[in-house]
């Protein structure tokens, strides 16, 4: 059974997501989908997420599987939307930038955001 768990990025991060990141764009390419294909996000995007203590990487078996930055609280993106949150008053969480490993594609990115859910689930309620 892998050891499957998500922990905060560090710079040191950094040499093994961008392979990651990459793959993702190859991916949404190949599919025939224009997100990321303008060169975002790149290592500066990561850096900025790691930097704002929002980048957050997928282990399993103690390698870097998937990455993904998850933005707490007022998230700039959503300022201006088309149409009106129901309820502005909660807290929430929004992820962004998600990217699977081609090595551990399919079932990592559901454990990913079972992880990650959760994590912020427990944050919330204690």
């Amino acid at each position: 059974m892998s050891l499957i768990y998500i922990r905060k990025a560090a710079k040191n991060d950094l040499e093994q997501i961008m392979p990651i990141i990459d793959e993702a764009k190859k991916f949404l390419k190949e599919d025939g989908n224009p997100q990321w294909q303008s060169g975002y996000p790149d290592a500066d995007a990561i850096n900025a997420d790691i930097d704002q203590d929002a980048a957050w990487v997928l282990i399993v078996d103690q390698k870097i599987a998937g990455y993904t930055a998850v933005a707490s609280g007022s998230d700039p993106n959503y300022h201006q939307i088309d149409g009106l949150w129901k309820n502005d008053l909660d807290p929430y969480v929004a992820i962004h930038r998600v990217a699977i490993s081609n090595a551990y594609r399919g079932d990592a990115s559901s454990k990913l955001f079972t992880l990650q859910f959760d994590f912020f689930t427990l944050c919330r309620e204690s």
